[in-house]
């Protein structure tokens, strides 16, 4: 398999990344805006050359870098808060952020590369605006990529809902829009895997130690006669502090259950004690047989996309682990190792960790398209 250098838009962390030397392929050039995510990529692939800046200004200076590194494939995952469903708020069709994909066009005009990769959530291809995106004249980002890229020569196809669990051994039911390009051949998703091969909750985290809210796992179980021994696996697992109402409620809730069907005294309520809005995946347990919800970056409370974890009946009738995940089972979410190279500096706050995982690409999934992916 030939050897590939990539230059990366929108880097984030470089979760997505994080496979990909098993496709033979070298992340060489990146390009991120937020310094912490920047630093953070800088940490994890020092080989790498990092822009720590907005596109719009270094343009010109990382197609430059590209081209000294012989980059072949770009990859880009535009900012996705102005497309996506879990953003509730009124304006996000109005996010200026939504015309960066005209700034990856115009990496592929300049770059001369031979394989593009863009990901983004499924509402990205139907996007549409006069007010935002004038230059589609009219047309969906869909249609707008079909024309350019046919235009330089490219074969294109289009996923727009593409779960990561299906396609490779990402246990978690994360569905992305994904866009590959190719001026060599044909370049088309690998097989969906059987289904015996998908992962779910606890085969990835099942095997853990238990936690409560706010505990740690490296203290908890310093003196365990089993954990004790491989204390350093368990460096991520902390369990985020929770108010000690929600801790009485989710103890209440059953595995595969929501809170809002609980007898009344432990539903979810207000401060001033009367009931929360119902909302289909906030205060739920999921089952131990599912994947994982799709990630967010706010993943530490319990009013987000089935943030709880699945918790054990106890023989008190209550449910164990009533938290949100912990970075740890965050990681192996996305099959990625306990020795993730988090630098020491992200450790003490896990607020970014949770961020960058909340926005990232699944590695194993980069992994098998870009194992598919036309070389000359």
């Amino acid at each position: 398999m030939k050897k590939i250098n990539a230059a990366v838009m929108f880097a984030n962390a470089g979760i997505g990344e994080f496979y990909a030397h098993l496709a033979n392929v070298k992340n060489m050039v990146a390009v991120e805006y937020d310094p912490d995510r920047a630093d953070l990529y800088k940490c994890i692939y020092p080989h790498c050359y990092v822009f720590p800046d907005d596109i719009n200004k270094v343009m010109e200076a990382f197609i430059a870098k590209a081209k000294e590194c012989n980059c072949s494939l770009l990859m880009a995952s535009p900012p996705c808060q102005g497309h996506s469903r879990a953003n509730q708020s009124e304006n996000k069709d109005e996010d200026i952020r939504n015309r960066l994909i005209l700034k990856v066009t115009e990496a592929v005009e300049k770059g001369n590369f031979d394989n593009v990769m863009i990901e983004n959530v499924p509402e990205f291809l139907d996007y549409s605006s006069d007010t935002i995106l004038p230059e589609l004249k009219g047309k969906n980002i869909r249609q707008y990529l079909e024309e350019f890229f046919r235009t330089h020569g490219y074969m294109v196809n289009f996923y727009q809902r593409v779960d990561a669990r299906k396609y490779s051994s990402t246990p978690q039911q994360r569905v992305r829009a994904i866009v590959l390009a190719s001026r060599i051949g044909e370049w088309e998703l690998p097989p969906i895997l059987p289904k015996e091969q998908w992962g779910n909750l606890e085969k990835a985290i099942g095997n853990l130690p238990s936690l409560e809210a706010g505990e740690r796992g490296i203290e908890k179980y310093e003196n365990d006669p089993i954990w004790s021994k491989k204390l350093n696996e368990l460096k991520y697992h902390t369990a985020p502090y929770w108010p000690e109402r929600d801790i009485e409620i989710m103890k209440h809730t059953a595995t595969g259950c929501s809170a809002f069907d609980n007898p009344l005294e432990y539903r979810p309520t207000k401060k001033d004690g009367t009931p929360k809005e119902y909302y289909r995946s906030a205060y739920r347990r999921p089952k131990w047989n599912d994947a994982f919800p799709c990630i967010l970056k706010e993943s530490d409370g319990m009013g987000g996309m089935i943030t709880c974890h699945p918790g054990r009946l106890q023989e008190d009738g209550t449910y164990s682990d009533a938290r949100a995940y912990t970075v740890l089972e965050l990681l192996r979410g996305y099959d990625l190792p306990h020795d993730f190279p988090f630098p020491a500096w992200t450790l003490d706050e896990d607020k970014l960790q949770r961020a960058v995982l909340g926005e990232a690409f699944a590695p194993r999934l980069v992994q098998r398209i870009l194992e598919v992916m036309p070389r000359q």
